[in-house]
């Protein structure tokens, strides 16, 4: 489905709401996973360097050199690359990578993504469409993260970041077991830097609020949007 914004403001809103620069990303790279090259792989266990160019996958402290497409696990931890052919269809473009904790406590319990290189000299924000549970650490430093709004099936997460502007180091993403109970998930999608700062409270809310009340106020013949229903299955990527 493609939503087309005939309005300028109704388009406003939408950036503000994601936080879109024109930027530069320093040099890390396939930040929106659309460099996967599975091309002729079935459901299944696929090569990171396919999968996920440019990343690395850990579950637990260990490093993987796999990761599973277009599925999930049935328990144990997992890194997982989905298309439109997924149960769990992407969030944003033609690729998403999940994140899933293992079902119980695991010694391996976590799952996670990272990648090494340059945060842009001028970042003040990292922005990405994920969890607020995620754990996400720059050289080891765990990053405080912040809602700055929703969309179907995830929420759309900033963290400051300009304190490692100009460094090189590992960024990772990492999915926590947080119950000995259960499996927690979720999906990781659309990352990028920003020149934007992560905003007081409430400010982005109202701002976006008031901006797309106008535009519905401007509009002449009324846009409909019709969401996408995703698959529930005990929690997994909810």
């Amino acid at each position: 489905m493609t939503l087309r914004l005939r309005n300028p403001l109704l388009l406003l809103a939408l950036l503000v709401s994601l936080g879109v620069s024109a930027f530069g990303q320093g040099t890390f790279r396939n930040l929106d996973f659309e460099s996967a090259n599975v091309a002729g792989y079935s459901t299944g266990d696929v090569p990171i360097a396919d999968a996920l160019p440019g990343w690395k996958g850990y579950l637990g402290t260990f490093e993987i050199d796999w990761v599973i497409y277009n599925t999930v696990s049935l328990g144990a931890a997992a890194v997982s690359l989905h298309s439109s052919n997924s149960m769990f269809p992407p969030i944003a473009g033609n690729y998403s990578v999940g994140l899933q904790s293992a079902f119980g406590v695991a010694p391996d319990g976590t799952a996670a993504v990272g990648q090494t290189g340059q945060i842009p000299s001028t970042a003040l924000s990292l922005r990405f469409f994920g969890d607020t549970n995620m754990q996400v650490t720059f050289i080891g430093h765990l990053l405080t993260l912040f809602e700055l709004g929703r969309g179907t099936d995830y929420q759309i997460v900033g963290a400051d970041i300009s304190g490692f502007a100009g460094q090189t180091g590992e960024l990772k993403f990492l999915m926590p077991d947080l119950t000995p109970v259960g499996s927690s998930s979720s999906y990781l999608d659309n990352i990028q830097f920003s020149t934007q700062s992560i905003p007081e409270p409430g400010t982005l809310g109202l701002f976006a609020i008031g901006t797309l009340f106008l535009a519905y106020r401007s509009q002449r013949t009324p846009n409909v949007v019709k969401s996408r229903s995703h698959c529930h299955v005990a929690g997994i990527l909810r």
